[in-house]
């Protein structure tokens, strides 16, 4: 939902200037992208904390390498992606003239 509110903004300012559809794209993703890096920069040393506290009640412990939270931050960047990307083809070949008309 929060991709689609932020698209149709986006989209009304671009179609003011005059921008084509990859630049609708191309800005539209790396924004979102940018988000989910920030989020994942926060929530991973706190998820990192929490987990070590949580796997230590077991007898059998395991340590928690990096390449989890990478493999993780990978998973959720190309799952963002999909979801940006399509919502903003949708929101990029839409009609200019109906975004500006709804404002």
């Amino acid at each position: 939902m929060f991709v689609i509110l932020i698209a149709v903004y986006t989209v009304q300012e671009l179609v003011v200037k005059g921008a084509d559809n990859f630049k609708v794209l191309s800005q539209l993703v790396w924004v979102f992208l940018g988000y989910v890096v920030i989020a994942f920069v926060i929530a991973a040393p706190i998820i990192g904390y929490f987990m070590q506290k949580w796997l230590e009640d077991y007898s059998y412990r395991i340590s928690l390498s990096p390449c989890i939270f990478i493999a993780t931050d990978g998973f959720c960047l190309l799952v963002s992606f999909v979801t940006v990307y399509w919502q903003s083809r949708i929101a990029a070949n839409a009609n200019p003239v109906k975004a500006l008309k709804s404002e």
